[in-house]
């Protein structure tokens, strides 16, 4: 509606909707912004966008926009840069009118504008324009200028219910089948829409019978409601009286009107609507219908009633053949046609026969009425004895009403097959045969083909015959079975189809490739989220092949040395990461387990074994991030206390400073020894009873990249001046140890490499005599006998609790 006049102008509009800003200065015209409310143009529907309106309706769409008395000022609409293109003088008029207690400029609509978009939805309505105005005060001057401001004009366009509801389409067509029961719901496509705004586009429902419709369908279908077009049977309904009175099936309808109205709250409401054609289709409610042919009989006598025994075989159908009893002279042999058709107007074949199972006898009852004015009417009885003659099969049915029946693959020999998976009602064949009534008895012999697995018992009970059922072998078991007929001379039988499913056991544990599983993995910091290392896959997987016996949960038990327990992690995936900080050289043992979501659960160990390697250039590093050293008091100004056990680049590569020291008393500092490397040293003295512990913390930096560093705590323990005598030469203390395999190497003796022992212990004297391996897949215990050979300007004891101190750090 409005052509491409008005689709140009709302896509620029819709463009602009953002606020406009600009400088304004105080203004005889008032407010930086002045917004007004004028109604959209109600007869774009008839007239492009832009027609002009008539002088006599403009003042509708008039507002005052400046009120004032001052009719010299000069006011002008303007372009705004929110709306480009698009000249406000084309569309409105501004001017000062002299409106008795409401002097001041109007602005007038002078083309007619929609604000209703194409859509039903909102995004395209065009509720507000933006346009600027000038100013002008010809008798204030600034500086010998007139005074000149600038306003945002806000035209907010209100909705004039000038929409009515539309359809989704111009009619509706429905078929209704006449056995529908009354309050089902048979229609609910029928919606409409309205363009318009707010209260104006609520829309309600309602429904008549139509003018045209044979038949009043007024209170047969209704609206539950009038907020939507919802139709409901309200009444029963009757294809076949319909029928009689049209002759014609495609008469059977009802013509319904649907309205559609809005609802606004200060106009005239609008509405529309819509045909609803309802086809009544014929159900299947009625039986057959007997329809018996006039009895025979001489012009002026009526039929002879007469009561008839006969004898016929079950099956037998259309026409009966009797002796008539007593005889009628000349009708020794009379012939009676029964014939039957159905009572639906669907008109469906009938089927006539005598059941064996409804009676071993019938009583027929024949009415014949004459073609004359007088119709008169008699009756003839028959006496129907059926002898059975093995007329039908045998019918196979089961007490669970389907074919399928269930097993667990671990069952034992003469288990029952079950009627569902919740195997608690065993499965059993019935049989029924329309030859046999409620008095007679039959035997039936039911088996199965291929005669393997299963078998039935006489009871019709189906058991597990060979108890080899694997469900990871073969889920499912498909039989013909053949009911037949034991003891009658010509036996009948029938088949049908069993399927035995085989119910999953949670049977297998999880099962891999290996469970000893090898990884390496460069040093480093893998802690921050994100970049954790995948190291390998498990490999696990369950041979059970259903869920939740075949769903893998993945733990991580334990690892040694215990310092790796929260280095690493498995997933639902089984992919074992990498998330805390590894040195090379380290070696880890994982021990995981692999358990599966059956009841109860079964599991397996896999261990990984995880190799640290060097990364190449590895960021700075302590070993530790807690340090214990030990030191008696009043040595000398200047002694080396500790060597820092920091990695990184490489020794020209890191610098080592002290960055806190509690207490702060400036003990301490670092330093670099061209041989021994770099350590920390005293450069006060040292008095036990004035601090006996300082606590360090030390800060190592990659001096060509100072975002890479590493700290760690160092605790300063000052011993008391000894006065027992010094350790003797060549005294030798045994200490027994316990580390990972990553640290020994099976066979070899321990050296300066494989020990992590310091440079300057070995230096003072100390040296690896044995090793004593135990258990190498798990722990490796050692015994160490360490020797301390006295070097001269060494403090014995000071050097051996330093030895003691270094190897409780190594292990």
């Amino acid at each position: 509606m409005g052509g491409p006049f008005q689709t140009l102008w709302r896509v620029l509009l819709l463009l602009t909707a953002a606020s406009f800003t600009s400088v304004h200065c105080q203004s005889p015209c008032g407010d930086t912004t002045l917004s007004v409310s004028i109604p959209e143009y109600p007869g774009i529907s008839e007239h492009p966008q832009g027609f002009p309106i008539p002088t006599n309706e403009q003042a509708r769409y008039r507002a005052l926009l400046v009120p004032t008395t001052n009719s010299g000022l000069s006011v002008t609409l303007k372009e705004s840069d929110k709306t480009p293109g698009i000249d406000p003088n084309n569309i409105f008029r501004l001017e000062w009118l002299p409106i008795p207690n409401a002097n001041g400029f109007y602005l007038t609509m002078t083309r007619g504008f929609d604000r209703d978009g194409f859509l039903v939805a909102s995004d395209d309505d065009l509720n507000t324009l933006e346009f600027e105005m000038e100013c002008n005060d010809p008798a204030v001057l600034q500086n010998g200028v007139p005074q000149i401001s600038f306003h945002n004009i806000l035209i907010q366009l209100v909705d004039d219910n000038d929409n009515a509801p539309q359809f989704s389409a111009p009619s509706y067509s429905i078929q209704v089948n006449e056995l529908t029961p009354v309050g089902l719901t048979v229609f609910r496509s029928a919606s409409a829409t309205d363009l318009d705004q707010g209260n104006n586009k609520l829309i309600e429902y309602f429904m008549t019978s139509g003018s045209s419709s044979l038949f009043n369908g007024q209170n047969v279908f209704i609206l539950p409601t009038q907020d939507n077009a919802i139709v409901v049977l309200n009444q029963p309904l009757d294809y076949e009286a319909m029928l009689r009175q049209t002759g014609s099936p495609a008469l059977c309808l009802y013509n319904m009107n649907i309205t559609a109205t809005d609802r606004p709250d200060n106009f005239p409401p609008l509405s529309s609507w819509v045909y609803l054609n309802i086809t009544i289709t014929d159900g299947d409610d009625l039986g057959p219908v007997f329809v018996y042919p006039s009895c025979p009989a001489s012009q002026f006598k009526p039929c002879v009633q007469a009561f008839y025994d006969a004898s016929i075989e079950t099956g037998a159908t259309g026409q009966l053949t009797f002796l008539p009893v007593p005889r009628i002279p000349g009708a020794e042999r009379q012939t009676v046609v029964i014939k039957a058709r159905d009572g639906d107007a669907l008109n469906e074949p009938v089927t006539q026969g005598i059941s064996r199972v409804s009676a071993t006898s019938l009583k027929v009852v024949v009415q014949a009425t004459e073609e004359t004015f007088n119709a008169y009417t008699e009756e003839a009885v028959f006496t129907l004895s059926i002898t059975p003659n093995n007329q039908f099969d045998p019918v196979l049915t089961t007490n669970s009403g389907g074919f399928t029946a269930y097993i667990l693959e671990n069952s034992v020999a003469s288990t029952a097959v079950k009627t569902t998976t919740a195997l608690d009602v065993p499965f059993r064949f019935i049989v029924t045969d329309n030859d046999v009534g409620p008095s007679d008895s039959a035997t039936y012999d039911i088996t199965l083909s291929p005669g393997t697995t299963f078998a039935v018992e006489e009871n019709g009970f189906v058991r597990l015959v060979t108890p080899t059922l694997d469900y990871e072998a073969q889920q499912v078991y498909v039989y013909t079975v053949t009911v037949t007929e034991v003891g009658t001379p010509n036996p009948r039988s029938s088949t049908a189809s069993l399927t035995v499913s085989v119910l999953d056991v949670n049977d297998n544990a999880p099962t891999a490739d290996s469970f000893v599983r090898i990884a390496s993995a460069p040093e480093g910091d893998y802690t921050v989220p994100g970049n954790r290392l995948l190291l390998l896959n498990l490999g696990a997987r369950d041979n059970d092949r259903s869920d939740p016996n075949n769903l893998l949960n993945y733990t991580v038990n334990g690892v040694q040395p215990t310092t790796g327990l929260n280095k690493y992690e498995v997933d639902d995936l089984g992919n074992v990461y990498l998330i805390g900080v590894v040195t090379a050289g380290e070696v880890y043992t994982l021990q995981t387990t692999v358990s599966d979501g059956g009841t109860p659960s079964l599991s397996t160990n896999i261990a990984v074994q995880v190799a640290i390697t060097s990364s190449g250039n590895p960021p700075p590093r302590f070993a530790a991030s807690q340090y214990t050293v030990y030191v008696t008091d009043r040595v000398p100004v200047g002694t080396r206390v500790w060597n820092i056990p920091a990695t990184g680049p490489g020794d020209d590569h890191l610098a080592f400073s002290i960055t806190s020291s509690l207490p702060n008393a400036n003990v301490f500092e670092t330093y670099r020894d061209p041989v021994e490397g770099d350590a920390i040293r005293t450069v006060k003295p040292l008095n036990r009873e004035t601090v006996p512990v300082y606590t360090l913390t030390l800060l190592a930096t990659e001096t060509t990249n100072a975002a890479r560093s590493a700290s760690a705590t160092v605790t300063v323990s000052i011993l008391d001046i000894q006065t027992n005598p010094s350790i003797a030469s060549n005294s030798t203390y045994l200490l027994c140890l316990s580390v990972m395999p990553s640290l020994m190497e099976a066979g070899a003796g321990a050296t300066d490499e494989t020990t992590k022992c310091p440079r300057h212990l070995l230096a003072a004297g100390m040296s690896t005599s044995r090793i004593c391996l135990y258990n190498p897949l798990t722990l490796i215990s050692f015994i160490v006998k360490w020797s301390i050979v006295p070097r001269a300007g060494h403090n014995h004891t000071t050097d051996f609790c330093a030895v003691l101190q270094k190897l409780l750090t190594i292990c």
